[in-house]
């Protein structure tokens, strides 16, 4: 019988909490293009079940996390940059593709979790129906909170900090 070890055990955790926030962001995304947001229907919805959080720090990164992603794409897993299209942020954490393609090689190199299927270079330009992996919302989220976990939020600050950043 395969025994789960620690650090396996703590990559099934973070999967599990990453699928829930996906099908919370997916009802945020039905939501939330009919509706204004108020601070508190954004607690209220974007709330996770804090018994699923390994530290106080981790649930702080998902919930900064939340923020950054309803600014950069209000939850939509196809989105693309409103300005300047997919060269300028595509999907859930808005990627541009050399922050992807760096984020999967230092993912590598760290030996972080990401399915199989997410270890996908992406280049320019992008396909009309968008079926790249960078919009497939648990390869996103995954790369993006790792990335958020590993730099803070260098990478979003400049361009949507206003955003996330207000109370």
């Amino acid at each position: 019988m395969h025994q789960l070890k620690p650090r396996h055990l703590h990559k099934m955790l973070s999967f599990l909490k990453s699928v829930c926030l996906v099908f919370s962001l997916a009802l945020l995304f039905m939501w939330g293009y009919t509706h204004d947001w108020s601070k508190d229907q954004l607690e209220a919805v974007t709330d996770l079940p804090k018994e699923d959080l390994v530290t106080e720090q981790e649930d702080a990164l998902v919930l900064l996390g939340e923020k950054i992603i309803l600014c950069e794409s209000r939850g939509d897993l196809k989105s693309c940059d409103e300005k300047c299209g997919c060269r300028c942020g595509m999907g859930l954490w808005g990627f541009i593709s050399g922050t992807w393609n760096e984020t999967l090689v230092r993912m590598a190199l760290a030996d972080a979790y990401m399915p199989n299927r997410c270890w996908q270079i992406i280049s320019l330009p992008i396909s009309v129906d968008r079926h790249e992996i960078v919009f497939d919302a648990e390869c996103n989220y995954l790369a993006g909170l790792w990335l958020l976990k590993t730099d803070g939020d260098v990478h979003w600050r400049k361009y949507s900090g206003s955003c996330y950043l207000k109370d």
